[in-house]
């Protein structure tokens, strides 16, 4: 818990870093007028791969909210089997008084029942991990996105520092590079999280798979 604030710590002074570098390079974007054409072309390049990143964000977001409906539809299924369940018990205790055949059916109607309920419940489990999963991935989309703006601000900032301009005096390169370098550790350390979260969906799915696969059987 201790690592998790302190990397949650972390990611928001370099997010503040940024936002303090996006509001320094903001008030000397009027330098970009004297700018040439090839120092101008980092800069291009770094927004170009930002909007990139803002996709790859939103497309992320999206798969979280399909996660989370998945998930909720497979409880909704998970209900039905349990009823089912039930309704099977019940009718084998009313076929208790009846024939010996009335009872072999309901017997094998609750079997069935109850295979069916098995999956379900470890697609449930599956469901689970594939929200944190997603969300995993959401977050690793953000650092990404976080990284690519810190590089915009970082090429912006070296380009700037190159203008012989009384703005351009303001202008602090080691600092965007250290936001880009605290940026690019939180990257990577999303992406182990998104890895083992990864893992754990496939033994779960093989799991999943394993006991679907028996409860199909006659």
């Amino acid at each position: 818990m201790h690592f998790v604030h302190y990397a949650g710590l972390v990611a928001c002074l370099a997010l503040a870093g940024c936002s303090n570098l996006r509001h320094d390079n903001e008030d000397n974007d009027s330098l970009i007028a004297h700018l040439s054409d090839a120092q101008r072309k980092p800069i291009d390049a770094a927004r170009t791969e930002q909007d990139h990143r803002s996709d790859e964000l939103a497309v992320a977001h999206q798969d979280v909210v399909r996660a989370k409906a998945e998930h909720d539809l497979a409880k909704s299924d998970l209900d039905v089997a349990d009823a089912r369940v039930d309704k099977a018990k019940a009718v084998v205790a009313v076929a208790e008084t009846g024939s010996t055949d009335d009872m072999t059916d309901a017997r094998e109607g609750l079997r069935v029942a109850e295979a069916k309920l098995i999956p379900q419940r470890e697609l449930i489990r599956l469901r689970e991990c594939q929200v944190t999963r997603s969300e995993k991935a959401e977050t690793l989309a953000r650092r990404e996105h976080e990284l690519a703006v810190a590089r915009v601000e970082l090429e912006k900032s070296r380009a700037f520092a190159k203008i012989d301009r009384a703005q351009s005096r303001n202008v602090d390169v080691p600092q965007s590079e250290a936001v880009v370098r605290e940026a690019e550790k939180q990257v990577a350390l999303a992406r182990v999280e998104l890895d083992a979260a990864s893992g754990d969906c496939d033994v779960v799915e093989r799991s999943y798979d394993d006991k679907k696969s028996v409860s199909m059987k006659p």
